[in-house]
Protein backbone atom coordinates (compact mmCIF):
# COMPACT_ATOMS: atom_id res chain seq x y z
CA UNK A 1 0.00 0.00 0.00
CA UNK A 2 1.32 3.12 -0.84
CA UNK A 3 2.22 5.58 1.68
CA UNK A 4 2.92 9.74 2.02
CA UNK A 5 5.96 11.05 2.25
CA UNK A 6 7.32 12.41 5.80
CA UNK A 7 7.84 15.79 4.79
CA UNK A 8 9.96 16.65 8.12
CA UNK A 9 12.78 14.58 7.04
CA UNK A 10 16.23 16.46 5.71
CA UNK A 11 16.02 14.75 2.29
CA UNK A 12 12.67 15.65 1.20
CA UNK A 13 11.59 17.81 -1.13
CA UNK A 14 10.49 20.63 0.09
CA UNK A 15 12.73 20.76 3.33
CA UNK A 16 14.04 24.15 4.63
CA UNK A 17 15.13 23.40 7.74
CA UNK A 18 18.79 23.44 8.91
CA UNK A 19 20.49 21.84 11.95
CA UNK A 20 22.55 25.31 12.54
CA UNK A 21 26.09 26.00 13.14
CA UNK A 22 26.64 24.07 16.72
CA UNK A 23 25.83 20.97 15.26
CA UNK A 24 27.13 21.30 12.23
CA UNK A 25 30.48 21.72 14.00
CA UNK A 26 29.92 18.49 16.40
CA UNK A 27 29.55 16.63 12.96
CA UNK A 28 32.64 17.82 11.63
CA UNK A 29 34.27 17.33 14.52
CA UNK A 30 37.60 17.01 15.67
CA UNK A 31 37.89 19.88 12.44
CA UNK A 32 37.06 23.25 12.52
CA UNK A 33 34.36 24.87 10.75
CA UNK A 34 32.56 23.02 8.12
CA UNK A 35 30.05 23.70 4.73
CA UNK A 36 30.40 27.37 3.65
CA UNK A 37 33.94 27.54 4.88
CA UNK A 38 37.39 25.86 3.84
CA UNK A 39 38.73 24.95 7.61
CA UNK A 40 39.28 21.25 7.38
CA UNK A 41 35.69 20.55 8.49
CA UNK A 42 34.48 22.16 5.25
CA UNK A 43 36.38 20.85 2.89
CA UNK A 44 37.77 17.30 3.77
CA UNK A 45 35.97 14.46 3.54
CA UNK A 46 36.58 10.80 2.87
CA UNK A 47 36.88 8.93 -0.75
CA UNK A 48 35.99 5.44 -1.25
CA UNK A 49 37.34 4.14 -5.02
CA UNK A 50 36.23 0.20 -5.93
CA UNK A 51 36.81 -1.52 -8.88
CA UNK A 52 38.76 -3.64 -11.51
CA UNK A 53 42.71 -3.20 -10.92
CA UNK A 54 42.07 -1.57 -7.18
CA UNK A 55 43.77 -2.94 -4.28
CA UNK A 56 41.18 -4.35 -1.60
CA UNK A 57 41.42 -3.17 1.94
CA UNK A 58 43.56 -0.60 0.72
CA UNK A 59 43.71 2.75 3.37
CA UNK A 60 45.27 5.95 2.94
CA UNK A 61 45.77 9.54 4.40
CA UNK A 62 47.15 10.89 1.12
CA UNK A 63 46.19 14.27 0.35
CA UNK A 64 43.97 14.54 -3.05
CA UNK A 65 41.67 17.22 -4.17
CA UNK A 66 38.08 16.84 -5.92
CA UNK A 67 40.27 17.72 -9.48
CA UNK A 68 42.00 14.34 -9.14
CA UNK A 69 38.65 13.28 -9.62
CA UNK A 70 38.68 12.95 -13.42
CA UNK A 71 42.29 12.13 -14.48
CA UNK A 72 41.88 9.26 -12.43
CA UNK A 73 38.69 7.87 -14.39
CA UNK A 74 40.53 9.02 -17.08
CA UNK A 75 43.69 6.89 -16.80
CA UNK A 76 41.65 3.72 -15.22
CA UNK A 77 39.43 4.14 -18.29
CA UNK A 78 42.77 3.94 -20.71
CA UNK A 79 41.86 7.12 -21.68
CA UNK A 80 43.67 10.84 -22.33
CA UNK A 81 42.45 14.31 -21.13
CA UNK A 82 41.50 16.35 -24.35
CA UNK A 83 42.30 20.31 -24.41
CA UNK A 84 39.22 22.17 -25.60
CA UNK A 85 39.26 25.85 -26.15
CA UNK A 86 35.48 26.03 -25.19
CA UNK A 87 35.98 24.82 -21.61
CA UNK A 88 38.19 25.12 -18.81
CA UNK A 89 41.50 22.49 -18.89
CA UNK A 90 41.27 19.44 -17.20
CA UNK A 91 43.30 19.70 -14.17
CA UNK A 92 44.32 17.74 -11.21
CA UNK A 93 46.39 14.54 -10.36
CA UNK A 94 45.12 10.82 -11.21
CA UNK A 95 45.57 8.56 -8.15
CA UNK A 96 46.25 5.44 -10.00
CA UNK A 97 49.88 5.66 -9.29
CA UNK A 98 49.29 6.31 -5.86
CA UNK A 99 46.65 3.59 -5.52
CA UNK A 100 49.10 0.93 -6.87
CA UNK A 101 51.62 2.25 -4.95
CA UNK A 102 50.92 3.97 -1.45
CA UNK A 103 54.34 5.89 -1.90
CA UNK A 104 54.00 7.29 -4.48
CA UNK A 105 52.62 10.22 -3.38
CA UNK A 106 49.97 12.62 -5.15
CA UNK A 107 50.95 15.63 -4.95
CA UNK A 108 55.12 16.46 -5.00
CA UNK A 109 56.18 18.72 -1.87
CA UNK A 110 56.50 21.32 -3.90
CA UNK A 111 53.15 20.98 -6.12
CA UNK A 112 50.21 23.57 -4.48
CA UNK A 113 46.89 23.66 -4.51
CA UNK A 114 44.56 26.74 -4.29
CA UNK A 115 40.88 26.81 -3.42
CA UNK A 116 38.28 29.18 -3.05
CA UNK A 117 34.99 28.91 -1.86
CA UNK A 118 32.12 31.66 -0.77
CA UNK A 119 34.57 33.69 0.55
CA UNK A 120 36.93 32.15 1.94
CA UNK A 121 40.41 30.47 0.55
CA UNK A 122 43.03 28.01 0.95
CA UNK A 123 46.59 26.95 -0.37
CA UNK A 124 47.83 24.07 0.51
CA UNK A 125 51.79 22.78 -0.25
CA UNK A 126 52.72 19.55 1.46
CA UNK A 127 52.17 19.52 5.21
CA UNK A 128 51.40 23.29 5.10
CA UNK A 129 48.44 25.54 4.51
CA UNK A 130 47.48 28.84 4.54
CA UNK A 131 43.76 29.85 5.21
CA UNK A 132 40.95 32.72 5.60
CA UNK A 133 37.34 31.79 6.51
CA UNK A 134 34.82 34.51 5.81
CA UNK A 135 32.38 35.81 7.99
CA UNK A 136 30.24 35.11 10.31
CA UNK A 137 31.99 32.68 12.08
CA UNK A 138 35.83 33.64 10.70
CA UNK A 139 36.75 36.72 10.86
CA UNK A 140 38.82 36.96 7.29
CA UNK A 141 42.59 36.65 8.03
CA UNK A 142 45.09 34.17 6.90
CA UNK A 143 46.51 31.68 9.28
CA UNK A 144 49.14 28.78 8.65
CA UNK A 145 48.71 25.44 10.08
CA UNK A 146 50.70 22.07 9.73
CA UNK A 147 47.93 19.76 8.87
CA UNK A 148 50.54 16.55 9.81
CA UNK A 149 50.84 17.75 13.00
CA UNK A 150 47.48 19.62 13.78
CA UNK A 151 44.83 18.71 11.04
CA UNK A 152 42.06 20.58 13.81
CA UNK A 153 44.12 23.80 12.57
CA UNK A 154 44.44 24.70 16.06
CA UNK A 155 47.50 26.65 16.52
CA UNK A 156 48.21 29.50 14.29
CA UNK A 157 52.07 29.20 13.17
CA UNK A 158 52.51 32.14 10.33
CA UNK A 159 54.85 34.09 12.47
CA UNK A 160 56.88 30.60 12.94
CA UNK A 161 57.63 30.12 9.34
CA UNK A 162 57.13 33.90 7.82
CA UNK A 163 58.67 33.50 4.48
CA UNK A 164 57.01 30.10 3.98
CA UNK A 165 54.02 31.87 5.17
CA UNK A 166 54.21 34.34 2.72
CA UNK A 167 55.51 32.51 -0.55
CA UNK A 168 51.73 30.37 0.48
CA UNK A 169 50.19 33.22 0.15
CA UNK A 170 51.37 34.89 -2.81
CA UNK A 171 51.08 31.41 -4.38
CA UNK A 172 47.21 31.76 -3.65
CA UNK A 173 46.84 35.24 -4.81
CA UNK A 174 48.72 33.64 -8.06
CA UNK A 175 45.96 31.08 -8.36
CA UNK A 176 43.13 33.26 -7.43
CA UNK A 177 44.36 35.21 -10.80
CA UNK A 178 44.76 32.20 -13.06
CA UNK A 179 41.65 31.13 -12.15
CA UNK A 180 39.33 34.39 -11.78
CA UNK A 181 38.58 34.05 -8.27
CA UNK A 182 36.04 37.42 -6.94
CA UNK A 183 36.66 38.79 -3.50
CA UNK A 184 33.22 39.77 -2.74
CA UNK A 185 31.78 42.45 -1.12
CA UNK A 186 32.55 43.42 2.79
CA UNK A 187 29.78 42.20 4.35
CA UNK A 188 29.00 39.03 1.90
CA UNK A 189 28.12 36.01 3.85
CA UNK A 190 26.86 32.63 1.98
CA UNK A 191 24.60 31.75 4.84
CA UNK A 192 23.34 35.54 4.87
CA UNK A 193 22.74 34.67 0.74
CA UNK A 194 21.11 31.25 1.14
CA UNK A 195 18.80 32.11 4.05
CA UNK A 196 17.68 34.94 2.21
CA UNK A 197 16.92 33.36 -1.15
CA UNK A 198 15.33 29.90 0.62
CA UNK A 199 13.11 32.35 2.23
CA UNK A 200 11.82 34.00 -1.24
CA UNK A 201 11.34 30.28 -2.66
CA UNK A 202 9.74 29.45 0.36
CA UNK A 203 7.22 32.79 0.21
CA UNK A 204 6.92 31.51 -3.31
CA UNK A 205 5.96 27.86 -3.12
CA UNK A 206 3.71 28.58 0.10
CA UNK A 207 2.41 31.88 -0.82
CA UNK A 208 -1.45 30.55 -0.94
CA UNK A 209 -1.16 29.54 2.64
CA UNK A 210 0.72 32.65 3.56
CA UNK A 211 -2.04 34.88 1.93
CA UNK A 212 -4.68 32.98 3.86
CA UNK A 213 -2.93 32.75 6.67
CA UNK A 214 -2.44 36.64 6.69
CA UNK A 215 -6.18 37.23 5.91
CA UNK A 216 -7.08 35.10 8.85
CA UNK A 217 -5.17 37.46 11.05
CA UNK A 218 -6.40 40.50 10.18
CA UNK A 219 -10.43 39.18 9.74
CA UNK A 220 -9.38 37.98 13.47
CA UNK A 221 -8.10 41.56 14.04
CA UNK A 222 -10.91 43.49 12.96
CA UNK A 223 -13.52 41.31 14.71
CA UNK A 224 -11.96 41.75 18.11
CA UNK A 225 -11.48 45.51 17.33
CA UNK A 226 -15.51 45.54 16.49
CA UNK A 227 -16.05 43.24 19.48
CA UNK A 228 -14.29 45.87 21.63
CA UNK A 229 -16.15 48.98 20.03
CA UNK A 230 -19.11 46.90 20.64
CA UNK A 231 -18.20 46.25 24.40
CA UNK A 232 -17.69 50.47 25.01
CA UNK A 233 -20.60 51.17 22.96
CA UNK A 234 -22.73 49.10 25.42
CA UNK A 235 -21.23 50.20 28.49
CA UNK A 236 -22.00 53.99 27.17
Amino acid sequence: MATTPNRNRIDDKGYYGSIGPEFAHALASPFSFFKYYTGEGGVRVPLIISGKNIPKGQRTNAFCFVTDIVPTMLELAGMKPVSNKIYAPITGNSLLPHIQNPAVPVYGENEGIGLEASNSAAYYLGDFKVVKNNIPLGDNKWYMYNLKTDPGETKDISKDFPEKFQAMRTAYDAYAKSVGAIEMEEGYAAEYVVAKKSFIVILKNNAIYILGLLAAIIALIVFLVRRRKAKVNQGA
